[in-house]
């Protein structure tokens, strides 16, 4: 027989065909029900991967159903429904243990990478708090961001969660912090560098004056590099002091068409943006 033959050779997948082809033309027949019956719960409890066991487990209810539905039930067919249902019921609990034994493992695996994570959060925060420059700043962020994403969020447990929300909460204050801080320290820099060269401008046309006052190139190469290179709205207030003192000197010095130039140098100057 075609049936035994397949399963002598292990070919579990076209004897299941074959005993379910027999089955479904005869769906009211003992011998046929129970042969693919028998054969689909007998793999379910096969030591394989849990998918194909609830697979056939899901085949063995399917026809246990159709043929409560087709046989003409009689003290003998309720018998063998019966114990078809206590025996499925046995796979079926077994198959459902795995699965919660399977869920509990990843549960714990799961909490365990998301304490890990809540460290680096804490490790992040506190470098972040530190961070003096805007590199490490991004960097520290593309991390955060990179540890956010890795968060089984639906596996915390009660203190991972509180310890979650305090993080995120600190970190939201300590970004916007942050980004004033170094945007401050930014400008710093800036009005510092604005300052010396405003100052070596200011110095080098003193010296020499008629070295500028005399020609157009001498004096457009010291006020575009030096002078009017910076984006006055990041200058402070006591740096656009000096500034306009500075200017005031050269521009005092010049005649009517060199003070027409400075102005129309100052409009065309590329402004240092960094």
């Amino acid at each position: 027989m075609l049936f035994e033959k397949l399963i002598q050779e292990n070919n579990i997948w076209d004897a299941h065909i074959v005993a379910k082809n027999m089955f479904n033309r005869n769906l009211g027949r003992t011998d046929d029900f129970l042969q693919f019956f028998n054969f689909a719960l007998s793999v379910a409890a096969y030591p394989i991967e849990s998918d194909t066991r609830r697979f056939f487990a899901k085949e063995a209810e399917t026809a246990m159903t159709v043929f409560s539905e087709n046989v003409e039930i009689s003290d003998e067919t309720l018998a063998v429904i019966v114990d078809a249902r206590k025996r499925l019921f046995k796979i079926v609990q077994e198959l459902s243990d795995i699965d919660t034994k399977k869920a509990e493992e990843s549960l714990v695996e799961r909490r365990k990478r998301n304490e890990a994570s809540l460290k680096c959060f804490i490790e992040i925060k506190g470098k972040m708090f530190n961070t003096k420059k805007q590199s490490d700043f991004d960097s520290l962020l593309a991390q955060l961001a990179k540890v956010e994403s890795s968060i089984a969020k639906d596996a915390f447990t009660d203190e991972q969660q509180a310890l979650y929300d305090s993080l995120t909460k600190d970190f939201s204050q300590l970004v916007s912090n942050k980004m004033e801080e170094l945007a401050h320290f930014s400008n710093v820099e800036y009005n510092k560098a604005a300052l010396t060269n405003f100052q070596a401008a200011f110095n080098a046309f003193r010296d020499n004056e008629s070295k500028y006052t005399g020609s157009e190139s001498q004096l457009f190469t010291l006020v575009s590099r030096k002078l009017f290179s910076y984006d006055a709205s990041r200058l402070f207030s006591e740096t656009l002091i000096y500034y306009n003192h500075v200017y005031s000197y050269i521009f005092g010095k010049l005649n009517d068409d060199g003070k027409f130039r400075l102005t129309q140098y100052s409009i065309d100057a590329e402004k240092v943006r960094r």
